[in-house]
Formats: C-alpha cells, sequence, structure tokens
C-alpha cells in the first residue's frame, strides 16, 4: 500500500470518497463547537426570558402592591398606628414597590412622589411619639429580630434617601413638590442618625439605641449606600453665589435645611468614630475620610456654594486632620481614584481644572479661610494641624503638576485660556460670586501671614548632606514641618500660578515672597549647608543677602538704598566660587574699585566648599536641592528688580518734613472763572497736614478727586444720557463696544508730535541708541498696536485733544539698566526683562534693549498682556 493510501480513512454510511485524519478531526471540531454554541444560545434565551419574566412578575407585584399599600393608607388613622404596622404593613411594601420602580430605573416618577411623602410624614409622625410602642425606632431596642428588621429597613430608607437628594435638582419633576419630598426625607435621615432626637429612649435602653445607630452610621460611611456620590450630584447643582443669597422665601429655607442636612450626613461618620486626634485611632475611619476626600472635596468651588454657616462645620479639626492623614498615608489609592472619577459627572476635558486641582483649592480654602465666607482673614482655621495641611497640599500640588505636564499645558500658556467655569451647572446667572476664578481660591497663599504663620511653626532647619531617600509613610513624619517643606509647597505653587494665572503669573506669590522678613536668608542659610558643608565661614556682613542697616533709608521696612562698598569682600568671594563652578578664570575681571583686598583667610574660604556637583547640572543634584535652588533663585532675582523700582518711585516723592510745604485738607478748584475753596473733611482749612497725618490727607485728596469731584458731573452726564437712550439698551453693549459706537474704531496718534513731547529720564537721551531704536519700532508699528502702547504706558488709548505738549505728566521713557553678561553678549543674547510703566506718572520703563527685534517683540508682549507696573 502506497503512503498517501495509509493516511486515508473511510468514513461508515459516507460516500465511497475517502478523507484525511486531519480533515476528518477538523470536521468533528467544527461540529463540536457548533453544538456549544447552539447550547450555549438556548442557555442564553432561557435565561433571558427568566430574567424578563421575573421583570414582568417583580413589576405586577410592585403595582399590585402599590395599589392594595394605597388603598390601606386610604383609611390611614393615626390612633392605631403601631410600630409593628409602620414596619410590616407601611415599610415592607412600599420599600419593595419603590425599588422596582424608582431605584432600578434611577429616576424618580411624579407617580410616586405622592406615596414617598405619605409614608414620610407618617415615619415622621411615628418618630416624634413618646410612646415606645408607636415609635418605629423602638425597633432598635426590641428583640434580636426587630433590630435586624430596624438595621435592614433603615439603611432601605437612607439609600432612598439619599438618592432622593441626588436627583432633587435634576429630575424631571418641577416645583414645591420634589422640594418638600427632599425635605423630608432629610429630616428623616437626620432624625435616624441621632439617637437623641429619639423620644423612645429611656435609660435602660440607650445603650442599644447607640449600637444601633453606629451601626447605621457604619453602613453610612460604607461604600455600599453611595452617600457621598449623592451629596455630591447635589452640591454640584447648587449655585456657586448661593451662600450670599438671603433666605428670604419657603423654598431658600428649604433648601438650607437640605443643604445643611446633606452635610450633617457627610460629617455624621467621622463624629460617631473612635477618632483621637492625638494617634491611630483614625484608621476607623479610612473608608469614610476616603470617600470625603474623593467625592466632596473635589467639588468645585465647595465652599462657596455651601451657605456660611455651615462651613466652620467643613473646617473642623476632627474633619479636616483625618482626611489630611489618609491622602497622605493612601494617596496612590485615593489620587487613582480621583483621576478615575466618572468624566461625565465631571464634564472633564484637557481645558478644565481636573480633581485633584480642586481638592487642592478647597483644601487650601478651608484651612486659611475665615468663617464670615472671605478667603483671606489672615490666620489659619482653629486647631489646624499646618504640618500635614503643608504636606497635604505638596502632594496634591505635585500631582496636578504632573497631569499638567501630561496635557501641554506648560506649552500652551502664552496662547490658552483656561476654562475654570465649565464645572458650573448649566442655567445659573452670572453673579459676583461666579465670576470668582479658581486662582482666587489660591489667594490666601499668597498673603504674607500664611508664610509668617509657618514660619512661626516650623522646627529648627537640620539637613545633612546624604544621599535623597523617600520620607516615611507615617504619621510621626508628617506631624514634622520644616524649611524644605515649606520651600516645596511655595515652588510648587510658584510653578502652578505661572501655568494657571496668564495674566500675572507668578508674580503674587514672589512678591510675598521677597518681602517676609527672614526667608529669603533662611532659604540662602539652607542652601550653603547643603553645598558647602563644613565650618559656616561667611560672616554676616559677608554674606549675599545682608545690607547695613545704615545705608540709605527705610520707608515702611522696605529697604531702598542698598550698601554699595560694605559688602564688596564677599562678593569677590563668591565671584570666585561662581568662576571654578563654571572653570573660568577670574584674570581681566576686576568687580572691586581701589579697596583693601580681604584676607587670605576669606579668599582660601571657598577652597574648602564641595562645589563639584554643581558641575554636574541638574543631574548632580538632588530634588531637595533643586526645590531649594529654584525657589531662591525666583525669590531673590524678582527682589532685585523691584529694588531697582523702588529706587525709581523714591525720586517721585518728597522726603522732608510735610508741614515745611504749608498744606491742609483743602483743594481749590476753579469753575466759570472762580475759585472756590472745598475742603476735604470738616474744618479741614484749619488743619495742617503733618508726617502723622499726611496718609489721611492722601487718602482724603484720592477721595475727592476719584468720587465727589466727578459725581455730579457724572450723574448730570447719567441722567442726560437715559433720557436719549433707555438703560436698557445700554446693557446690550460692553464698554469697548459702547465706545466704537460714541467714537468711531479707526484712531492713530501722531507719533512726531508724540516724540516732540517726550522726556527722558535716569540716563537715556534723544542720542541714545535704544531711544533711536525704539522710536524706530513704534514709527512700524501698526495704527492699533500704537494705540495699545499709549493705554499701557498713560492707561488711554488716545492722544490729547490738544496734542501730547498738554499731556500731564509728559510722557516719560525712564532707563532700566539690564546688563548682560559678558559671555552672553559674545553668545548674542539680548536683554531678557520685559518693558513695564508707571501709569500714574506716564512712564515707559525702557530696558537697554541692543536689538531692534528684541525690543519690538518684548514690547508688543508687554502691551498686549494687559498688565503694567507688575511686569517688573
Amino acid at each position: 500500500m502506497d503512503e498517501h493510501r495509509k493516511q486515508q480513512v473511510s468514513l461508515r454510511g459516507a460516500s465511497a470518497k475517502e478523507i484525511t485524519r486531519d480533515a476528518l478531526l477538523e470536521k468533528v471540531s467544527q461540529e463540536r463547537e457548533l453544538r456549544s454554541y447552539a447550547r450555549r444560545a438556548v442557555a442564553a434565551a432561557f435565561f433571558i426570558q427568566r430574567v424578563w419574566r421575573r421583570y414582568k412578575v417583580t413589576k405586577m407585584v410592585a403595582l399590585k402592591l402599590q395599589e392594595e399599600w394605597d388603598s390601606v393608607l386610604a383609611n390611614y388613622n393615626a390612633r392605631r398606628v403601631s410600630a409593628t404596622w409602620i414596619s410590616n404593613v407601611v415599610l415592607r411594601p412600599f420599600l419593595f414597590f419603590i425599588g422596582v420602580s424608582t431605584i432600578r430605573h434611577q429616576k424618580i416618577q411624579t407617580k410616586e412622589i405622592d406615596c414617598m411623602q405619605k409614608c414620610f410624614r407618617i415615619l415622621l409622625e411615628s418618630l416624634n411619639s413618646t410612646d415606645s410602642k408607636k415609635n418605629f425606632c423602638s425597633f432598635a431596642t426590641g428583640t434580636h429580630e426587630e433590630r435586624r428588621i430596624w438595621l435592614y429597613q433603615a439603611r432601605k430608607l437612607i439609600s432612598l434617601s439619599v438618592f432622593i437628594l441626588g436627583e432633587c435638582n435634576k429630575c424631571d419633576v418641577v416645583g414645591q413638590d420634589i422640594v418638600v419630598l427632599t425635605t423630608l426625607v432629610m429630616r428623616l435621615v437626620v432624625f435616624l442618625t441621632d439617637p437623641k432626637a429619639w423620644k423612645s429612649i429611656t435609660d435602660n435602653n440607650k445603650q442599644d439605641a447607640d449600637m444601633a445607630v453606629r451601626n447605621l452610621v457604619y453602613f453610612m460611611g460604607s461604600c455600599k449606600s453611595g452617600i457621598y456620590k449623592y451629596i455630591r450630584r447635589y452640591i454640584c447643582t447648587l449655585d456657586v453665589s448661593f451662600s450670599s443669597q438671603k433666605n428670604n422665601n419657603v423654598q431658600t429655607d428649604d433648601k438650607l435645611l437640605v443643604t445643611a442636612s446633606a452635610v450633617t450626613l457627610a460629617l455624621r461618620p467621622f463624629h460617631l468614630t473612635n477618632f483621637d486626634a492625638s494617634g491611630p485611632g483614625m484608621l476607623d475611619v479610612d473608608d469614610v475620610a476616603v470617600q470625603y476626600c474623593v467625592f466632596l472635596l473635589t467639588i468645585p468651588w465647595l465652599a462657596q456654594r455651601l451657605p456660611a454657616v455651615i462651613i466652620p462645620a467643613l473646617k473642623h479639626k476632627c474633619i479636616l486632620l483625618p482626611c489630611f492623614w489618609n491622602v497622605l498615608i493612601l494617596k496612590e489609592r485615593i489620587l487613582t481614584e480621583m483621576s478615575e472619577m466618572n468624566q461625565s459627572e465631571i464634564h472633564f476635558s484637557s481645558k478644565v481644572i481636573p480633581p485633584v486641582g480642586w481638592a487642592l483649592a478647597n483644601i487650601i480654602c478651608l484651612a486659611s479661610g475665615s468663617e464670615n465666607g472671605s478667603v483671606d482673614p489672615g490666620r489659619f482655621s482653629q486647631g489646624l494641624d499646618c504640618a500635614s495641611y503643608v504636606h497635604v497640599v505638596i502632594t496634591l500640588a505635585e500631582n496636578l503638576l504632573g497631569w499638567i505636564e501630561n496635557v501641554g499645558w506648560m506649552k500652551e500658556t502664552q496662547d490658552m485660556q483656561i476654562d475654570v467655569y465649565a464645572d458650573r451647572p448649566h442655567g445659573t446667572e452670572t453673579t459676583h460670586g461666579l465670576k470668582m476664578s479658581y486662582m482666587d481660591l489660591l489667594r490666601p497663599v499668597c498673603q504674607q501671614w500664611h508664610l509668617t504663620n509657618l514660619l512661626a511653626l516650623m522646627k529648627t532647619y537640620s539637613f545633612t548632606h546624604s544621599v535623597e531617600t523617600m520620607p516615611p509613610n507615617n504619621i510621626e513624619h508628617f506631624q514634622k514641618l520644616e524649611l524644605l517643606d515649606v520651600a516645596y509647597f511655595y515652588s510648587y505653587l510658584l510653578r502652578i500660578f505661572s501655568v494657571l494665572n496668564p495674566t500675572l503669573g507668578s508674580l503674587p506669590i514672589l512678591n510675598m515672597l521677597s518681602f517676609t522678613p527672614g526667608f529669603l536668608v533662611n532659604l540662602w542659610g539652607a542652601l550653603e549647608s547643603i553645598f558647602f558643608p563644613g565650618n559656616n565661614l561667611v560672616t554676616e556682613r559677608d554674606h549675599p543677602l545682608y545690607v547695613s542697616k545704615n545705608s540709605g533709608k527705610r520707608k515702611d521696612g522696605i529697604l531702598v538704598k542698598k550698601e554699595k562698598g560694605a559688602n564688596k569682600d564677599g562678593v569677590n568671594k563668591w565671584v570666585n566660587v561662581l568662576n571654578k563652578v563654571t572653570g573660568k578664570s577670574q584674570a581681566g575681571i576686576d568687580l572691586v574699585d581701589s579697596h583693601p583686598k580681604p584676607s587670605q583667610d576669606d579668599n582660601d574660604s571657598c577652597d574648602v566648599w564641595d562645589i563639584e556637583p554643581l558641575k554636574c547640572g541638574p543631574q548632580g543634584i538632588s530634588k531637595d536641592m533643586t526645590c531649594l535652588l529654584h525657589l531662591f533663585s525666583a525669590t531673590y532675582s524678582h527682589l532685585l528688580l523691584i529694588l531697582d523700582d523702588i529706587e525709581f518711585y523714591e525720586k517721585q516723592h518728597y522726603d522732608g518734613d510735610v508741614k515745611e510745604i504749608s498744606l491742609d485738607f483743602t483743594v481749590t478748584e476753579e469753575s466759570f472763572g472762580k475759585r472756590h475753596v472745598v475742603e476735604l473733611k470738616p474744618g479741614g482749612k484749619d488743619i495742617s497736614v503733618t508726617n502723622e497725618n499726611k496718609m489721611q490727607y492722601v487718602h482724603a485728596i484720592a477721595d475727592y478727586k476719584l468720587n465727589r469731584q466727578i459725581l455730579p458731573f457724572s450723574n448730570a452726564f447719567y441722567r442726560g444720557l437715559t433720557d436719549l437712550i433707555s438703560p436698557s439698551w445700554l446693557k446690550l453693549f460692553n464698554a469697548s463696544e459702547f465706545n466704537q459706537l460714541l467714537s468711531g474704531g479707526n484712531h492713530d496718534i501722531d507719533v512726531d508730535d508724540l516724540r516732540n513731547n517726550t522726556r527722558y529720564t535716569g540716563g537715556f537721551s534723544e542720542g541714545s541708541r535704544t531711544i533711536k531704536i525704539f522710536w524706530e519700532v513704534i514709527r512700524d508699528f501698526e495704527p492699533e498696536e500704537r494705540c495699545m502702547l499709549l493705554k499701557f504706558v498713560t492707561s488711554c488709548s488716545r492722544a490729547p485733544l490738544l496734542g501730547f505738549k498738554h499731556l500731564q505728566p509728559a510722557f516719560t521713557i525712564h532707563k532700566v539698566a539690564c546688563d548682560v553678561p559678558l559671555w552672553a553678549t559674545i553668545g548674542g543674547q539680548d536683554v531678557d526683562r520685559l518693558p513695564s510703566a508707571s501709569t500714574c506718572y506716564n512712564t515707559l520703563k525702557l530696558p537697554t534693549y541692543k536689538r531692534s527685534s528684541t525690543l519690538r517683540a518684548k514690547l508688543l508682549y508687554a502691551i498686549s498682556s494687559n498688565a503694567g507696573f507688575e511686569l517688573s
């Protein structure tokens, strides 16, 4: 038999044609798969049929039970009510048919509201009864079977109540009925979870009642109840301006009651657990704190949506502290759950603040806000653990920065406006509270009291130069506050402000850091101990930040002039160090005039400092060192720029005794050719201006010029305008559109007239190279850009009617010396600083640019940023 014949077989009962073994096995396998698929399909069909029959039968039973339930309650007699009747006749069928018709469909039907109101009213009447036989809560202290039934039904009632709360402002039912229903269920849940409100409790069964409520509250704190999800859904529908509205009608009163009850339910698991603020007892509220952080602290404008009377409860230490500790210990879990929140609920997109960003803002607002709704009270919340607060902000800020970098905001900051309003409820009115931006919630960290209080609580900074290690994941570590923690806190927030605040950037924080006493010196001391270990060889006078107390004048604690000669020895020392870092020779560089050279000890002190890590760039230093360097460099460079501006403004003020000018609290104005003396305050002509009351004089002048002087003219103009045009028509236009309607949109300025009436200060003259470049660039500007420049400097985009000769004060260009290092100049680098303006003096502060391209680019950026002196 040949080889091919051996591989063939014959099928009994088949045709005479023979097939191979492999083909036979494949055919058998296919038939088995078809039979298996058919069996699964039949099983699935039977399962679907059973599910459908079960659903249909359940629905029919529910409808029948509801009809019987309605007929029973139609003959309801309050005198014959008992706890057993309520449990068996009222609650058992009610929970069944409401669960079928409402909970399963996740929607409140209009016809169900009446049934719910009847049931909840009966329950509330029962709870208010002092007769234990009629009080439903007496089941909680009865037999074992009664306790089990009460706990089961109470859990179902809580689940139903919080579902109604979440659907209160979202369901199709519009009117007073849904509000009344929500009020009833919230009152019921608060009753059930507060044993002190039970009127049937006696001294004998008080312990049993406490245990029953504790078991119920544990259920509320678990994920099964879903109360935090539904409370979040309800709070997100509240208007941001709700806390500022007066409760002057029934609906507002009901909403206040509902909101207060919802917050009470959210906080109740915290209060009914064995939480010890001084120990690890907070482990009993892990799940509660996690849900609270994930669902409630991530609500946009949380504190601004709630009534002001509720905010102190959210700020209590027994609420914030377990949340802080859980964020620090379980940060991977909490941050993961925040990032995985239902995107459909938070309207997530790449241009909306993420949940972790709102958690950061709400924590800062709750930790720093006052009880009257202000976000700048000048102190932390009472009992706040500042160390845990700082560590939590660091954790959330670091995660937010990582998210910002992933979505590409770092690169798009200049061209992108961040939508911080996308999480608002639809249909809300535009109010002052609604216009509060996301960055306003972070405003407390820009206040000096915030940093001062942290520094006062900070322990003595101690840092050893060693390999960077991860902090231990325990409570004891997070209860310590060091300078490095404060540095991370402000370094991260500095970066957040620079990205999310496109107009001012990080200037609010830099201004505060620059003038907080002792902060820069502490930062430099930390850096010095890290980079230059060993003996502290730098004296106070040689310190780079040291300024003599006798050098120059101080006004209100702000240094105006820096000492120029006392610390030149220290300057030489640090030049030696920088030359060693860069590997450059100091030959040919002499920064000090003909003064005695520093001692040999000072010159040699830099040789014992370990500057090798600096030569390796960012890879040679740890994360801690990078943080300190970033914060110190940003703050110190900003301080140098501010001091330069202070010296400029100092020249505009009178430094002598104000009494010598012979001023009084009056102002003289001319009207129709006659002079009139107006008193700024009663008896002002007899009050002389002195150094003691000069600030009162300044405020009185400002009030007169800005308010009193123009008031009659403004009122007359408004009355005349409204006689011609209805105010409702005027509201159709904004200020820019109305200005264009009155004066037209195409206008330009006369560059020659402006140049002929410009004065130069600070070292500039008409023949200066930068000035020549400036006027060339201005002539090449578009008319709109020239108007923007004029508005940038004078706050008005149009020239005076009679020409720039009548502009007071005159248009001024002030020189801002910004010497670029020699190495940078050789490499083709120009000045990086932006021009700025002092609109009160009509002064443009112009850096000494070398190229017209740089001047044009910097000037256009400055005038397009809607900013002025803050660019300094």
